[in-house]
């Protein structure tokens, strides 16, 4: 939401799980990080069950932290998990309620996504 003040607070669908504060009651009410994904995707699942049970999800620009972006790694298998997490998100909370045709274009623009940014670092890094 790069249209926003970075030292705003919104009301938002999800935030970077880098750097998120709830409860223990609440995070047990959700069922804490789903096991579903590798990496990524866990935090976006768990705001979207937050917003599930009736709660806000607020991103606090006042708060300064530092997230060293990429720090995991970079590498092709990080970047299959992140696309591979949009896959398992949307088929968990979305499949359903679709047909083929929406599901096969959600898919394949996931997988399309991912293949450019592979061609990206191909050229980047030759």
């Amino acid at each position: 939401m790069s249209y926003l003040d970075d030292d705003g607070v919104y009301m938002v669908d999800s935030i970077v799980g880098a750097f998120m504060l709830l409860t223990r009651k609440l995070y047990d009410e959700c069922g804490g990080l789903s096991e579903s994904y590798f990496m990524y995707g866990e935090d976006i699942e768990l705001c979207y069950d937050v917003k599930q049970l009736g709660y806000d999800v607020c991103y606090y620009g006042k708060a300064e932290i530092i997230h060293y972006k990429g720090g995991s790694g970079s590498n092709k298998r990080l970047l299959y998990e992140f696309h591979k997490s949009m896959e398992i998100f949307y088929d968990k909370h979305y499949k359903k309620e679709n047909n083929t045709l929406v599901n096969l274009m959600v898919h394949t623009g996931i997988w399309a996504l991912y293949y450019l940014k592979l061609l990206k670092l191909k050229l980047i890094s030759h």
